[in-house]
């Protein structure tokens, strides 16, 4: 190889460097799309519970724990535990776990279970219920409003 004067050797390079590992950064900016989804879902989490977080750490001070509000402890994002009945997302690496809670009056014990994931998308987070074949509908607000009420519902209910 001749030496030029002038000449950017390390475009050259860096130029050759990604046509030989093309397919590795195509795989990296893929995973890097996949992460930022996931971290917007998370966000969308962290603002739905953080417009009532005063309301709801007020809460668990007035009922002595009945009612408690984390964020980030543990492995989870969010969990919200009113009694036995509790709501809980949780981060892994390629997706988010959506757990209900709830105590089963009959049995007298706790029941729990995974009840979907939010998982990358095309272009937005898609919902995977647990059990079903195909992606659901897009993960927003009204997903997370809708397992509250499921997860709540007993508490929900009208007094009869």
């Amino acid at each position: 190889m001749s030496v030029h004067y002038g000449y950017n050797y390390k475009l050259a390079l860096i130029k050759k460097l990604k046509s030989m590992y093309g397919k590795e950064l195509e795989h990296l900016e893929f995973e890097r799309a996949q992460r930022a989804q996931l971290d917007e879902a998370e966000d969308l989490i962290l603002s739905f519970f953080g417009a009532s977080k005063d309301e709801l750490l007020e809460l668990e001070v007035a009922s002595v724990g009945e009612v408690l509000y984390q964020e980030y402890e543990d492995d989870y994002i969010v969990r919200l535990t009113i009694h036995e009945n509790y709501i809980q997302f949780t981060r892994k690496p390629t997706a988010i776990e959506i757990e209900l809670g709830q105590w089963n009056e009959e049995d007298q014990h706790a029941e729990s279970s995974v009840v979907a994931y939010i998982i990358p998308g095309e272009k937005k987070c898609k919902l995977k219920k647990i059990g079903k074949v195909h992606d659901g509908s897009n993960f927003d607000e009204n997903v997370i409003n809708s397992y509250v009420r499921q997860a709540f519902e007993s508490i929900l209910e009208p007094d009869n």
